[in-house]
């Protein structure tokens, strides 16, 4: 088990048991009420983000917004929505100290490109990335109020554990993998949904020392995973 997914599942347990405690008015009377509000629940994804992932875009948006929330909350009057251009200004920063290597940030649909490792952005944007490696061994995929499609089916995975980070908020992604490919998901949905739609092939899996695994963060947005167009 790695460090990460121990850090995803702990806070997922410390807000359940939190959550169960306010329920049951089992929760000290110093504590103030906004810790117990849905917010805070996108402070923490974000703060995880932040700590776990090689990409902060994701992390950066979602405490910005669960902040935003929170502060409304809190605050009636204040309108989370008079800020939008915050995002842009995050956007802007991920964008220029952010990882470049295999990074497309334009989201047009392109020819297909032999590339080991990915780094999508879609933010605002939609688009789809063709990939013919050898030896796929996985990137990031981060979709912000924008969706993108990423096609494997001309692909063939490298050699043991290959892993793809998600992240989606107001956003989804879709993966196009062959049906006798070893799938795993390990994907945390809130307020959202991933699914693997494929139709396995019925001899199973011919690479079995090959897998891909699919994991992130899903809010208020989804994923799905299929072996056709």
């Amino acid at each position: 088990m790695t460090s990460d997914r121990i850090l995803k599942g702990l806070f997922l347990v410390i807000i359940g048991i939190v959550l169960l405690l306010n329920q049951l008015d089992l929760v000290p009377r110093f504590f103030p009420h906004f810790v117990f509000s849905w917010p805070m629940i996108l402070i923490g994804v974000g703060i995880i983000l932040l700590l776990t992932k090689p990409n902060k875009t994701g992390g950066l948006i979602v405490l910005t917004v669960g902040i935003l929330f929170l502060i409304s909350v809190n605050y009636p009057p204040f309108n989370p929505f008079e800020y939008w251009p915050i995002f842009i200004i995050l956007v802007g920063i991920a964008i220029m100290f952010g990882k470049k290597k295999g990074r497309r940030e334009d989201n047009r649909e392109e020819e297909p490109i032999n590339q080991k490792e990915m780094d999508e952005v879609a933010i605002f944007s939609g688009g789809e990335r063709i990939i013919t490696s050898n030896e796929f061994s996985g990137g990031n995929v981060t979709t912000v109020f924008g969706g993108t499609e990423v096609n494997l089916l001309h692909s063939r995975l490298a050699p043991g554990k290959n892993v793809i980070e998600v992240f989606s908020m107001f956003g989804g992604a879709t993966f196009y993998v062959p049906s006798d490919w070893k799938v795993r998901v390990e994907v945390i949905a809130i307020f959202g949904g991933f699914a693997d739609k494929r139709m396995t092939a019925p001899e199973g899996y011919p690479n079995a020392d090959r897998e891909l695994v699919i994991k992130g963060f899903v809010i208020f947005g989804g994923g799905e995973i299929k072996s056709f167009r």
